[in-house]
């Protein structure tokens, strides 16, 4: 049998038929913890095929570092279901949210930091632990630490492509053991990139720019040379005709 307490707040159980059951067998859950008066049979069975197959629990008040009772027994007109008992603590078994609102800031060429924000919900904050995997361009980096930030060397300033993702499980301060939980989305940082982009761009928009100004330059110095030979021209001409008359 599989249980999962999700985020500390809701217990699903689920199991699978026995080998060679017959068609009309059926399953039941009871439990059972300390503070209870007496086993509680399941009420949200979770079915497939007909048949009960897993088990959403209510609220369970007063349940935590305790240990919890299930049974999961059968019933069948042909044969006999031998009932199947399990006991654990819930919070061995939490599932937490996964860290969203991720963000990179590039400090400066070699220090990076990485954080997020701390999933929502009743796990308190010092019971968290995180695993981050950060990959900078084809290196990838494993590592966990227990506070929602962490600063990593980069192993070149010269990187083009810096992301990370991030998840979360319950530490060894507050359970003995835990889930993780599922990978944030992943966050990226491309400032190179685009530095890079701007410059492919910028480096031919820049010598087009001083080949269209020379070209200018060299139009305007023309017909400036021109209207002043014309000009010239014109003053000897007049200078003629005054000394024929």
């Amino acid at each position: 049998m599989d249980c999962i307490y999700y985020n500390w707040e809701y217990l699903v159980c689920s199991w699978k038929l026995g080998l060679g059951v017959h068609f009309d067998t059926n399953y039941n859950l009871f439990y059972w913890y300390e503070g209870l008066d007496h086993a509680l049979q399941c009420v949200d069975y979770i079915k497939g095929n007909g048949k009960n197959i897993g088990c959403r629990f209510p609220y369970l008040e007063s349940s935590d570092y305790k240990d919890f009772y299930i049974c999961v027994n059968g019933s069948s007109k042909s044969q006999l279901i031998r009932p199947s008992y399990f006991i654990f603590q819930l919070q061995d078994i939490v599932k937490p949210l996964p860290p969203d609102y991720l963000s990179i800031i590039v400090k400066n060429s070699e220090e990076i930091n990485l954080k997020w924000s701390i999933p929502i919900g009743p796990i308190p904050e010092k019971c968290f632990i995180y695993e981050i995997e950060f990959t900078e361009d084809d290196t990838t980096l494993v590592t966990t630490t227990f506070e929602n930030e962490i600063y990593i060397t980069r192993t070149s300033n010269k990187s083009q492509q810096l992301c990370f993702l991030v998840r979360s499980r319950v530490n060894i301060y507050c359970s003995d053991g835990g889930i993780w939980s599922e990978w944030s989305d992943k966050q990226c940082w491309q400032g190179d990139i685009w530095r890079e982009t701007l410059l492919f761009f910028l480096i031919p928009f820049a010598f087009v720019s001083l080949f269209v100004l020379l070209i200018t330059c060299m139009l305007l110095y023309k017909q400036k040379a021109l209207l002043k030979m014309v000009f010239h021209t014109k003053k000897e001409l007049f200078s003629h005709q005054e000394t024929l008359f």
